[in-house]
């Protein structure tokens, strides 16, 4: 087929060129190129033959109207609590599951870096519905509640966003960290630690898995409290295994924290769990291919991702009140016994 010249200033082709090389109606190019080919009411030879012609003379859609047409970006902005996307461990999962469910329904996820420009991008219009993963800033939280987009919460917590009854998915991290805390009790270890790789942790998980272990612990009526370290492994191992050389079990916030720890341990000869117990959250294939495989909490972090894509799918399907909006119930975690946790030394 040959090309059409185009009479338009920027010498690219309009629909309405292709629709004239190709003998078809301008309605029938655009069903080609914005339908799915298992969406499209077009018959195969049809659809093929549109989507030729407009390959074959160089038809590109112009994104921008496109959704001001259809009144919709078909993209959601997965704002992230840094400037670069995290995608080890957990956030693994949940944005492979994201990522798919969405695509299903033709919409992209794209990534929105925190920084300063986030609330300008916001307001761009480049979004049809928000995923705010893991925690955000304030002044782009009142951002979002004023532009009610349709938003969830995912793995994260925001006064403001609540107040706007926004979705929330999350685990039940006290009840995960209290189960956890009940079975290291009852293998008979009176002192435990929770300890972090991380200075300066504010994610509510790593407060709420403090309280489940302190609540075991107060529930088993032990004369010693949950003592806790964090900041890089090297700053607090020492001191675990000298001052407080009682500690027979440690509890790490989460599975990437126990790669340094275990490390440490095995350059000071302390083997696990014979001399020290280490259990973990998250049940990762990080948790099951450690040396030894680790005792962890399996957070439900497939299940976390589906019900966010579901609730966002459904307020993008239909129109919503947000004062009907409910706090969705936190999600049980599962205990995964493994080989890093046993009796501590000389239990009877």
């Amino acid at each position: 087929m040959a090309r059409t010249q185009s009479t338009r200033p920027n010498g690219r082709p309009t629909i309405a060129d292709v629709a004239k090389a190709s003998g078809l109606a301008p309605s029938t190019i655009s069903k080609a190129l914005n339908h799915p080919p298992d969406r499209c009411p077009l018959t195969q030879s049809t659809r093929l033959k549109a989507l030729k012609a407009a390959r074959e003379m160089g038809y590109k859609p112009a994104w921008a109207a496109q959704a001001l047409r259809r009144q919709s970006t078909r993209t959601i902005g997965l704002l992230h609590w840094s400037r670069i996307p995290e995608a080890a461990g957990a956030w693994h999962d949940i944005l492979q599951v994201l990522v798919d469910q969405l695509h299903q329904h033709d919409y992209d996820l794209q990534f929105i870096p925190n920084s300063e420009r986030t609330p300008l991008i916001l307001q761009q219009g480049r979004f049809d519905g928000i995923v705010v993963a893991h925690s955000i800033e304030p002044d782009v939280a009142h951002v979002l509640a004023e532009l009610k987009l349709p938003t969830v919460l995912l793995n994260a917590q925001s006064d403001i966003l609540e107040k706007a009854k926004i979705p929330q998915i999350m685990p039940d991290d006290r009840d995960a960290a209290m189960q956890l805390g009940r079975y290291l009790i009852g293998q008979g270890h009176q002192h435990i630690a929770y300890v972090s790789t991380h200075p300066h942790l504010r994610h509510f998980s790593y407060f709420h898995r403090h309280e489940g272990l302190q609540q075991a612990v107060r529930e088993a009526k032990l004369k010693s409290e949950v003592c806790t370290f964090k900041g890089p492994v090297g700053t607090w191992i020492d001191r675990v295994l000298t001052e407080h050389a009682q500690v027979t079990a440690l509890v790490c916030y989460n599975d990437l924290d126990t790669l340094p720890i275990l490390s440490a341990l095995w350059q000071r000869g302390i083997k696990v769990p014979e001399k020290i117990s280490v259990a973990t959250f998250n049940d990762t294939p990080i948790t099951a291919n450690t040396i030894p495989p680790l005792t962890t909490m399996r957070v439900p972090i497939e299940q976390m991702a589906y019900k966010a894509a579901d609730e966002l799918l459904n307020l993008l399907g239909q129109p919503h009140d947000r004062n009907e909006q409910q706090t969705l119930p936190m999600l049980a975690s599962e205990l995964i016994l493994r080989s890093s946790t046993s009796p501590p030394p000389n239990h009877a």
